[in-house]
């Protein structure tokens, strides 16, 4: 009996020791995806500012992307977590059109990615379609990224 203890307790030992290992990786794995959606974000703005000096003398003011050109920030107005989306300040006027991409950046930081759903003239109602370990939320900067290359 004693042989049958020995033994469970060290595959419960051994267990304990994976499951730690486990939630190491874990967090590990978020933090290198956090690090490559801000590095992300990052090359999709460069792209979309290329653009835009690329295709502003086409007349239009919108590049191939679907970027703008000229002002490239806005903010976040408002956010339901429980639906998934946000409001940005920011609509028709300013060039914003559905499907456009924007990330959301708070503290020179990638919060989320969102998707243009519904554009007015003045303001724009959008999907977040990746939210990191923070939901965006009222006042965070949103910039226009390039379309998603994945």
């Amino acid at each position: 009996m004693a042989g049958v203890m020995l033994w469970t307790g060290v595959v419960l030992a051994e267990g304990n020791e994976a499951t730690g290992e486990v939630e190491r990786l874990k967090g590990q794995v978020d933090c290198l995806t956090d690090s490559l959606a801000a590095a992300k974000a990052e090359l999709d703005a460069l792209r979309a500012k290329w653009d835009r000096a690329e295709f502003t003398a086409a007349g239009d003011g919108v590049s191939r992307d679907g970027t703008v050109a000229g002002e490239d920030e806005f903010s976040v107005l408002d956010v339901n977590e429980g639906l998934g989306m946000a409001v940005v300040e920011g609509g028709r006027k300013q060039g914003l059109r559905p499907g456009m991409q924007l990330a959301a950046m708070r503290g020179g930081k990638l919060v989320a990615r969102l998707r243009l759903v519904d554009v007015r003239a003045g303001i724009a109602g959008a999907v977040v379609s990746r939210a990191g370990r923070e939901f965006p939320m009222a006042g965070d900067r949103v910039v226009l990224a390039a379309a998603a290359k994945e």
